[in-house]
């Protein structure tokens, strides 16, 4: 699995949040980034991250968001939260493929390979999809899953 580890400093993220769960989320995520492009909210807050905010209390949904770093903001209107990412030491995974499958089979190999067998544990707080410029149903479209983590 092809990943680095990196340190970043605080930043802050401007996003249109809506809640999700496990059983539906496999689904009912890819539909809300086709609704946020279709509504143009894009236009506003660039797709450039979908950022998952990890309820602390094991909640059986948590909140996903569809926006960018507030400086690459172009409006930052009532429907988008602004989100205080802390600094944190991150695990970066590319990712190589058509969405959602792509992403969504690297989510699978991080938890079920990776993490297992790393120094790394997770730190529940935010995971990160960083979505690079392209075309996203391409086979070699790149983009990235950043998770927080701090050594074993």
């Amino acid at each position: 699995m092809n990943y680095r580890i990196e340190k970043k400093d605080a930043f802050q993220v401007v996003a249109k949040i809506k809640y999700f769960n496990e059983d539906t989320s496999k689904t009912a995520i890819p539909k809300f980034w086709e609704e946020y492009y279709q509504s143009k909210l894009n236009e506003k807050v660039c797709g450039m991250i979908g950022i998952c905010v990890q309820e602390k209390d094991n909640a059986k949904e948590w909140k996903y968001g569809i926006g960018c770093e507030v400086p690459y903001a172009k409006e930052i209107t009532e429907e988008f939260e602004t989100l205080e990412i802390p600094a944190y030491t991150w695990a970066i995974f590319n990712c190589i493929g058509a969405m959602p499958d792509a992403i969504q089979d690297q989510w699978k190999r991080i938890y079920s390979e990776w993490l297992p067998s790393s120094n790394y544990e997770l730190i529940s707080d935010y995971d990160i999809e960083y979505y690079t410029e392209g075309d996203n149903n391409s086979d070699d479209y790149v983009s990235e899953i950043w998770i927080p983590v701090k050594e074993k």
